[in-house]
């Protein structure tokens, strides 16, 4: 009977700790799964439950194994395998002459990049032929003022639809949408996604940016046309 009343404290204090952060993720209450284990093992509830509980075990499984392992991000994989095919088409198109950046590359409010997927030397990077740059969160202002400021022949932003909402509307005529990857949920943005409908705001886009049009503030840029595709 102790146990069982200190292994609930842990966990319902946990929940609240837990709870008073901003950011959270269902890995931080992996270590929750032991003393709840231990708890329910000390009672004949699951036995009591039969099916019930095995089904509600399974369904709730396959529904986060869905959220989780598909929709979650599910863009950023998809999204480097495109631009793996791009970057490597840009490099052999290149004049043999050219020194400059070929491609710049900038992630913008998603999962952190896994870089090593769009094979890219080592030396190619450090050369700054391709720059690569992951902003996060960074705001809609400082983002445009990054790629203004990273000149290359090719700039690519690749960022959830609903992002664009952020920039004003004649920056975002700058932005030409080459190519959207859905599904793709961000979790910590939901209400702002929604607002774009299911299919626009379950999407990243690829989108090439024409940096002149947005350093001199003109509408030179191919309009962002986001039902289009």
């Amino acid at each position: 009977m102790v146990v069982h009343v200190v292994l609930s404290h842990v966990i319902v204090g946990s929940m609240v700790i837990l709870s008073i952060f901003w950011h959270q993720e269902p890995r931080v209450l992996t270590p929750l799964l032991v003393p709840f284990v231990v708890v329910v093992a000390q009672t004949s509830q699951i036995r009591r439950m039969g099916r019930a509980f095995w089904f509600s075990w399974f369904l709730s499984n396959a529904v986060l194994a869905v959220v989780f392992g598909v929709l979650h991000q599910g863009g950023v994989i998809p999204s480097l395998m495109n631009l793996h095919d791009r970057l490597g088409l840009i490099n052999s198109t290149a004049p043999p002459d050219f020194k400059g950046t070929l491609a710049s590359v900038v992630y913008w409010k998603t999962y952190p990049p896994q870089w090593h997927m769009l094979a890219l030397s080592v030396e190619d990077v450090a050369s700054g032929r391709f720059n690569l740059t992951d902003l996060k969160d960074t705001p809609s202002t400082q983002v445009v003022e990054h790629v203004v400021a990273t000149p290359a022949r090719e700039t690519l932003v690749v960022a959830p639809l609903y992002a664009l909402q952020d920039i004003t509307e004649e920056e975002r005529k700058c932005f030409g949408l080459r190519d959207r990857i859905f599904p793709h949920l961000d979790s910590d943005h939901v209400s702002e996604a929604m607002t774009m409908g299911w299919k626009d705001g379950l999407s990243l886009g690829i989108f090439n940016v024409d940096t002149t049009c947005l350093e001199v503030g003109t509408t030179r840029g191919v309009g962002v046309d986001i039902s289009a595709k």
